[in-house]
């Protein structure tokens, strides 16, 4: 399986979100999607000025994405900008995955 990172830095956290979900699967981290038929893609990108949190991928061949915006209403008490982005595209994945799966880790 291909985990794709594309315009931010939180690598190390996503890709142990996705060994979560798939823990006997190899995981190769890119920055492109190459011909592997298992992937999941996470991406910041900016939209109209806000921040766009975009997950998607194929998964047991079933292509599913989500796309949400940053919520500054759940930003916690003085937490940096990353650490809210990289809280907020965490959910955003653990959604994914939970939806695309069929499965909610205890």
């Amino acid at each position: 399986m291909n985990l794709v990172i594309e315009n931010h830095s939180f690598q190390y956290e996503i890709e142990k979100l996705l060994r979560v979900f798939f823990p006997n699967t190899k995981i190769a981290v890119t920055k492109q999607r190459n011909e592997e038929p298992d992937y999941v893609l996470t991406a910041l990108r900016e939209e109209s000025g806000k921040t766009v949190l975009f997950v998607c991928g194929a998964v047991f061949g079933e292509y599913a994405e989500k796309q949400t915006e940053a919520n500054e209403e759940n930003r916690c008490f003085d937490e940096t900008d990353e650490a809210f982005l990289e809280r907020e595209l965490a959910v955003a994945l653990f959604d994914f995955l939970r939806e695309i799966t069929g499965y909610t880790p205890p």
